[in-house]
């Protein structure tokens, strides 16, 4: 019998697609599935009541840890990872250190890890704390908290991350999450209640046209978690949401960097991914959390990328000689010029990030101090984003920087 073409599906909801969940795909979980084990009396630990999201890689739901009675976060990830996610191993390095400071505060913390064997194959589950992700946030109706609060914060957690000999690799917005004050103690029913308030984990059936096909690895539903916000905001204190940086499941190499976040070195072939480079990242990061907008925005290529950051931040380095760039960037006589001319563009240039908090939090007229804090973090961007990696600062010097000392002088070593 001829198998149909994993298309072949009347589907409602387009947040996953059949072929997610092929060999070497997503694990078909469903609520009310029960996973791993308790030890000692051999009954299952965790129990889904809810999806929260997905991702190109991974599923991710909300379940309840029938051992200590809490709610934690399950991350599937798609069979064809097992093996190659760094992102326990680096967890456990995270939580091995020293925690009792903010540093550690500020990074996603790692509770269990099993593994699960499907009809796709075999899945690393990685439980973890309960979080909300920037990207969701924004787009509601909870305040964010104010960007030079979460900026110290990741600043912290970066910190945390580079003391232990790590490089992020993939530091962007997206993988902005905030800690919800008092959600880990919600039960399964003050949950169920609150998503029936706000008419969210629609259930939407997966029907194969061709009855014959074989189903084995699909779900027979796909979960929408669309108004996930509504009905988690509703269940804890959103005036309390402390910042951190989560999702380590990337390599720190080049294919798995935002387009737009790719630091100069890198983007010239000139040294691979470093703690420099997440430097650059953070300055991207801040940027865009002040702008509500990437800071290298609306860029087709790399070419294009690498022009802007000229016109943003002046020339290249002397000694980069653009005779040398990689093939790939196709660079023309034209572009050369352009790029080792190094003319910023106004409408490009980095005070505009500072100018853009400074309109967002002052009073008229402006008071010497929010002055002074506009011109210190023009001054930390500034040190940032520079183009040379060495001249970055390391980021234990940007945690005692001016803007972010009020948010971190309690946290940082003397």
């Amino acid at each position: 019998m001829d198998e149909a073409p994993v298309t072949d599906f009347w589907w409602t909801d387009m947040a996953e697609q059949p072929s997610d969940y092929g060999p070497g795909g997503f694990h078909p979980v469903l609520i009310g599935d029960v996973f791993s084990t308790i030890p000692t009396t051999g009954h299952p630990r965790y129990k889904v009541i809810a999806k929260l999201g997905r991702g190109a890689s991974a599923t991710v739901w909300l379940a309840s840890d029938l051992l200590v009675q809490n709610c934690v976060a399950l991350k599937f990830s798609a069979a064809r990872l097992t093996g190659q996610n760094k992102e326990v191993s680096i967890l456990k390095r995270l939580s091995s250190r020293n925690t009792e400071d903010s540093q550690g505060a500020h990074t996603i913390r790692l509770l269990d890890y099993f593994e699960v064997r499907g009809p796709n194959g075999v899945h690393e589950v990685i439980v973890t704390e309960v979080v909300l992700g920037w990207n969701e946030m924004r787009y509601s109706a909870v305040s964010l908290p104010p960007v030079r609060k979460v900026t110290a914060e990741l600043a912290l957690g970066l910190a945390h991350i580079h003391n232990c000999d790590i490089v992020h690799g993939d530091l962007h917005v997206g993988n902005i999450g905030f800690r919800m004050n008092g959600f880990d103690q919600v039960d399964e029913f003050q949950v169920l209640q609150a998503i029936d308030a706000v008419t969210d984990q629609f259930c939407y059936p997966v029907i194969s046209e061709n009855l014959e096909m074989n189903v084995e690895g699909l779900p027979k539903y796909i979960v929408s978690s669309h108004n996930k916000i509504g009905w988690m905001a509703a269940l804890c204190d959103v005036d309390r949401l402390t910042a951190l940086i989560m999702d380590f499941g990337e390599a720190p190499s080049k294919p798995n960097i935002m387009f737009y976040l790719q630091p100069p070195e890198l983007l010239l072939n000139l040294q691979p991914l470093s703690q420099a480079g997440d430097i650059w990242a953070f300055g991207c990061t801040v940027s865009e959390l002040v702008l509500r907008w990437p800071l290298f925005a609306n860029i087709l290529n790399e070419k294009d990328l690498l022009k802007r950051m000229v016109a943003t931040l002046g020339p290249l380095p002397r000694e980069w000689q653009l005779d040398n760039a990689p093939a790939w960037l196709n660079l023309d006589d034209d572009d050369a010029q352009l790029i080792t001319a190094g003319q910023k563009d106004q409408g490009y240039m980095l005070d505009r990030v500072a100018l853009s908090w400074f309109r967002s939090v002052t009073e008229i007229p402006p008071s010497a101090q929010v002055i002074e804090d506009t011109q210190a973090l023009f001054s930390m961007l500034s040190a940032l984003l520079q183009f040379e990696p060495k001249s970055r600062p390391p980021i234990d010097e940007v945690v005692r920087h001016p803007w972010l000392r009020q948010f971190t002088a309690r946290n940082t070593p003397v």
